[in-house]
């Protein structure tokens, strides 16, 4: 399998990154997780976004020779390369090396990977808890998909050892954040609840889609700082990333409806 190292196509086995490396001594860095499905690149625009925002945030300069506008081509070049056309793409951009926790450098490294897209979401996910040993932090770069994931690391553990489908994280303050690999989603009374930026989640890219096109539609969205109870009531449930909407049909003991809302369907 091929992949992309600095505008240079190669053999996977030939990327050679050293111990000093920045991404690797101090997760210095951010990436994006693309889906594409038939030759096209899906919501490439808000990814595009989101990739700018998050080098401004790391204080990462844009230079001529590494800019984002240009990697759909080089994501596109790639995927003719290992011949797919439904693929994940992982997008990483780390800081070059130099320094010790205050950078010699606002340059960056960049690497654009591909492997083989099966969509294997569940139609729903029945088992669902809230995570008792990761809170999550607002900060000005917590919105940003960082390098550093340690964690939706612990996240995963925990849920694996409940024998969850899927854990809820909450925010030091105890309000909902986000899901160990998603946003979420609830809808009461035909008004669609999701948790702000303030609580620490992650700027998802579906998350913005949807958002935006719930709002096309007229249909009315809060974004905001709520409880766990907040949840419990709802009609509804689902959560987002770029590989779908899913519905969550039980959290602890509390259920909800097996299928997503018909106004969600429709939008997707």
């Amino acid at each position: 399998m091929k992949v992309l190292f600095n505008h240079q196509i190669l053999e996977a086995h030939q990327v050679k990154i050293p111990w000093y490396d920045r991404g690797f001594q101090y997760a210095d860095g951010i990436f994006e997780t693309i889906i594409v499905k038939g030759g096209i690149i899906q919501f490439w625009d808000y990814h595009l976004e989101r990739l700018k925002n998050g080098l401004q945030c790391l204080k990462l300069e844009n230079s001529p020779q590494s800019t984002p506008i240009d990697w759909k081509e080089k994501t596109l070049e790639l995927l003719k390369n290992n011949r797919l056309e439904d693929a994940r793409i992982k997008i990483m951009v780390w800081r070059k090396s130099g320094g010790l926790y205050t950078p010699q450098s606002m340059d960056f490294d960049f690497l654009i990977s591909s492997q083989q897209y099966n969509d294997l979401s569940n139609s729903s996910i029945n088992q669902c808890g809230i995570s008792q040993e990761v809170r999550l932090g607002r900060s000005s770069f917590s919105h940003c998909k960082t390098i550093n994931a340690l964690p939706y690391v612990i996240a995963g553990m925990e849920r694996k050892e409940n024998q969850w489908q899927e854990i809820i994280l909450l925010d030091y303050f105890g309000h909902i954040s986000e899901c160990g690999s998603a946003n979420i989603f609830w809808m009461k009374n035909q008004t669609v609840y999701t948790p702000s930026l303030e609580s620490g989640c992650i700027s998802g890219v579906r998350r913005a889609a949807l958002v935006d096109q719930l709002r096309k539609a007229d249909i009315p969205v809060v974004e905001g700082l709520f409880a766990p109870e907040s949840l419990f009531g709802a009609d509804a449930v689902w959560k987002t990333n770029v590989t779908g909407i899913v519905a969550i049909t039980q959290i602890e003991n509390h259920l909800f409806q097996q299928n997503l809302p018909t106004v969600i369907k429709n939008l997707y």
